[in-house]
């Protein structure tokens, strides 16, 4: 058995960005950006006002007082939109409003609800800073800066910056295909009427939508019989048409465990086989490489918790490297531990729990029903305790490593 850490070092060993496509910023939310952001242009283009106001040359409100206010004339308007403006008279204001480009001599602008207004002048009781109220050409990005590096997510703000600068277009990585197939003659769809040794599929649904919960398209599902030919035959089609297959179940060492058969026939290199985690020690990755692609696919235990946090913990970091992501840590935080827990050493836990605010403290409750088949820990849990591997026990108020869940309420 191998560590999460070897494991998760394997994965990227094997998980390499796939090839970018350009895109129109409409399709690119939730993609990765294959290439740097490179400013185009300065931003802001030109200095403006950040106000709706008065633009007026600062030094000419230095002895204003609210007893003695300075009177400035009004000789002109500059709206947004509007490139020339005029130019800033001495003791005078022109009336601006926000984005509109500061005229030449102007270096302020007296916010509208700061001033009195009497006909064609206006009247300032404090004075105004230099810069106050104005935005900067460039004072955000200047041209040729790396705004975004490469594999930088496309989230709404970056979408904006991207349009900001006039991109139409854009190259990201192409999001990886998956399928998903699941082993067992035992397995029934939810809805359908349950006969003796029967039970309801719920791998199916829940890492389909942990899937699309990544920004994926819906995986291909397929339900495996427990028979070597259909086994391998489906499994062979599944490797033509995806850049993901995850088998869920059949990877043990039972008679109808035949998933790692069939991957061997079909020419899928074993990168490692169980793990010392707990729980998900049954966990497979293996590779097929051809016509200079490699197929990655992952075999998960058939416990719907084991699975659930093997696709969590291995399956996620690897899809996001196919889609271009920076290497990034999962959120880990430091919390104090709410009970004493144990566990036999030699593989590392999640244990299951509930984060909450304490007296100004984070505070990390074990949840009852840790089983790897025990779905109702899992969905009341916000985060995972980090057993150590090496440890047996963790005492009450102990401080510990938690993961928070990306379904977390």
């Amino acid at each position: 058995m191998i560590s999460l850490r070897e494991a998760l070092e394997l994965i990227e060993a094997h998980a390499k960005p796939l090839p970018s496509v350009r895109l129109p910023l409409e399709a690119v939310h939730g993609k990765v950006l294959a290439d740097p952001l490179v400013a185009s242009q300065d931003i802001p283009l030109f200095t403006q006002s950040a106000v709706d106001g008065y633009a007026v040359f600062a030094a000419d409100t230095v002895s204003a007082v609210e007893g003695l206010p300075i009177r400035l004339r009004i000789s002109g308007m500059v709206r947004a939109g509007q490139y020339e403006s005029p130019s800033q008279p001495l003791r005078g204001a022109i009336k601006i409003f926000t984005g509109g480009k500061l005229p030449r001599g102007a270096d302020a602008v007296l916010m509208k609800e700061a001033v009195r207004e009497e006909g064609d002048s206006i009247l300032v009781t404090r004075p105004v800073a230099e810069g106050e109220n104005v935005r900067y050409r460039g004072e955000e990005f200047r041209r040729g800066a790396v705004v975004f590096p490469a594999g930088a997510r496309i989230t709404p703000p970056v979408l904006g910056l991207l349009a900001g600068f006039g991109r139409a277009h854009v190259r990201v990585h192409r999001a990886p295909t998956v399928t998903l197939a699941v082993t067992g003659d035992e397995l029934i769809p939810p809805g359908t009427r349950l006969r003796r040794g029967q039970i309801y599929d719920s791998n199916s649904l829940a890492l389909s939508a942990a899937i699309q919960e990544f920004g994926l398209e819906p995986p291909t599902i397929l339900h495996l019989r427990d028979d070597r030919d259909a086994t391998r035959e489906a499994l062979g089609s599944a490797l033509e048409d995806s850049d993901v297959l995850i088998t869920v179940g059949g990877i043990s060492v039972g008679d109808y465990d035949l998933v790692k058969e069939a991957l061997s026939e079909l020419e899928v290199k074993t990168i490692y086989w169980r793990l010392a985690i707990k729980p998900g020690m049954p966990n497979y990755f293996g590779v097929r490489r051809k016509f200079r692609h490699s197929h990655l696919v992952f075999g998960l235990p058939g416990n719907p918790v084991a699975a659930l946090l093997s696709f969590h913990q291995l399956v996620k970091p690897a899809l996001a490297r196919l889609r271009g992501y920076r290497r990034e840590s999962p959120v880990s935080i430091s919390a104090r531990l709410a009970r004493e827990a144990r566990k036999k050493p030699g593989r590392m836990e999640w244990v299951r729990a509930r984060l909450r605010e304490e007296r100004g403290e984070l505070v990390a409750s074990p949840l009852e029903g840790q089983g790897s088949h025990m779905l109702g820990g899992l969905a009341e849990a916000n985060c995972l305790i980090r057993f150590p591997l090496e440890e047996d026990r963790l005492e009450e108020g102990a401080k510990v490593e938690v993961e928070l869940l990306s379904w977390r309420d």
